[in-house]
């Protein structure tokens, strides 16, 4: 795992925060492991460092991806939540929560085939 991942997981842990699930709801598996979403794109000058960062399955990350293609505008409310979030340094509450919901409820399923869509949210 990368150190900005590594310290991105520590900086939003808590004893109330087991870590099993990403920020989009996915579950973390050793199939579906932990990756590093850059908020503002390497290729916009997003550095790969804690404050730009956001921790997300590969499975998330591919349907953010689906997100960005599909749905710019729900994807650019994703990543100001996650920042939102990051700023906090604490783990997801019930408020994020729900907004993370309301920013999907206005996602049709995309026909790509990809293997996503498990969140436990």
């Amino acid at each position: 795992m990368k150190p900005a991942l590594i310290e991105l997981v520590q900086r939003h842990s808590n004893e109330n925060c087991d870590w099993n699930i990403d920020w989009m709801g996915y579950p973390i598996t050793e199939e579906n492991p932990l990756t590093f979403h850059h908020i503002i794109k390497k290729a916009d000058g997003g550095e790969m460092c804690v404050e730009n960062g956001a921790p997300l399955t590969e499975d998330a990350h591919n349907e953010l991806n689906i997100i960005e293609q599909k749905y710019p505008d729900a994807y650019i409310e994703l990543n100001k939540l996650f920042l939102k979030l990051n700023q906090t340094r604490k783990p997801p509450t019930e408020e994020y929560w729900h907004e993370l919901r309301q920013i999907l409820s206005k996602i049709k399923t995309p026909a790509a085939p990809v293997k996503v869509y498990r969140r436990i949210i």
